[in-house]
């Protein structure tokens, strides 16, 4: 019969639960982070796009007003990226705290589930012993009853 310390269930309930919350955090910051890198990535692609397109339209001859014009809307589009570039960085460095609060929590639920194993498995050899003690005191006395008369 398996003996349980109670006490010990509730705060491994609620250390659980905690983990559990941290972990939906941290897959909520992680999704958040792939959100803002799939938009560096697009901001990425467009400026080889229109990188690209400048070239093609360069050959075909450019004023230099234009040129400037367009220069400077990819330097726009450079200071949107290094900006959406920190974005990602800071996100990053979020799923990392997210992370660690989890692995934290997670650190706790196994820890106090590792103690109650422990204590129970103390509790189930007090009771051995306590039964073992009990079948030696039921047979001793079962001997010396039995035990012939001198």
């Amino acid at each position: 019969m398996a003996l349980k310390p109670t006490g010990l269930l509730t705060v491994k309930k609620l250390a659980i639960n905690a983990e559990r919350k941290e972990a939906v955090r941290l897959a909520e910051c992680m999704r958040r982070a792939e959100e803002k890198k799939a938009k560096l990535g697009e901001l990425e692609g467009y400026l080889k796009e229109y990188t690209g397109a400048l070239l093609t339209r360069g050959e075909q001859g450019l004023s230099v007003l234009e040129l400037q014009g367009r220069h400077a809307f990819m330097a726009q589009i450079n200071a949107v990226i290094i900006q959406q570039q920190s974005v990602v960085a800071a996100a990053q460095h979020q799923v990392d705290e997210c992370r660690q609060r989890w692995f934290q929590a997670k650190r706790k639920a196994d820890g106090i589930s590792d103690l109650i194993l422990r204590k129970e498995q103390d509790l189930n050899q007090l009771e051995d012993k306590r039964t073992q003690q009990l079948i030696d005191e039921l047979s001793a006395q079962r001997w010396s009853r039995n035990k012939p008369m001198e």
